[in-house]
């Protein structure tokens, strides 16, 4: 299990199942970072950050630094929440 930690993370928060791309760095320890910060308990870390397209996905991994990985939602893979097909329903209709 991970925890939060508000004091690194940006303001933004991480919009899980809304926005279609998702950028994920992996670090050793924490740190402040553009996006929302998770420590493991043995002390490495994650930020998670999301993105409506991949050119701003491609930016925040920039930002983020080297290892930052660009993710992309498949809908065809995905089980959603109905809150998140609520929040978007064009990227969880399925594609043809």
């Amino acid at each position: 299990m991970t925890s939060l930690r508000n004091d690194l993370s940006d303001a933004l928060p991480w919009r899980i199942g809304e926005l279609p791309f998702a950028v994920i760095l992996e670090m050793p320890a924490p740190a402040k970072a553009a996006g929302a910060v998770f420590q493991l308990p043995g002390g490495r870390s994650f930020v998670f950050a999301a993105a409506a397209d991949r050119v701003s996905a491609d930016r925040i991994a920039a930002t983020l630094g080297s290892g930052a990985r660009v993710f992309q939602v498949r809908p065809e893979w995905s089980r959603p929440y109905d809150e998140w097909v609520a929040r978007n329903p064009a990227l969880w209709k399925p594609r043809p």
